[in-house]
């Protein structure tokens, strides 16, 4: 009997623990924020110069039949070296997206 007695004496220990340690100090939320509904946004990189913007519509108006893929790996090719600058697909998706009144003959 005191076989199986002693494991769960350590096992009702350790949750008694965290239960504790959980009341006295709660996880602290990540998204709260004092007088806002909603969670702040988060900025993960500065905004791309208006010359990477232009430059991707305008490859995108001289390949029409191009992808995402395509744009960007073009604009990567040739401005990598020459400026530090690359875009991703997403950015091109979301450019081409933004300006495609723009892009339209």
């Amino acid at each position: 009997m005191t076989r199986w007695l002693a494991p769960l004496c350590a096992m009702g220990r350790r949750v008694w623990q965290w239960l504790l340690q959980w009341l006295i100090f709660p996880a602290p939320s990540r998204w709260r924020h004092r007088g806002s509904t909603s969670p702040p946004r988060r900025v993960f990189a500065q905004p791309k110069p208006k010359w990477v913007r232009n430059e991707v519509i305008r490859l995108k108006a001289f390949m029409p039949q191009a992808g995402c893929r395509m744009i960007a790996h073009h604009f990567n090719r040739r401005w990598a070296v020459k400026k530090d600058m690359t875009v991703s697909k997403t950015y091109v998706a979301d450019t081409c997206r933004r300006h495609q009144y723009l892009l339209e003959f």
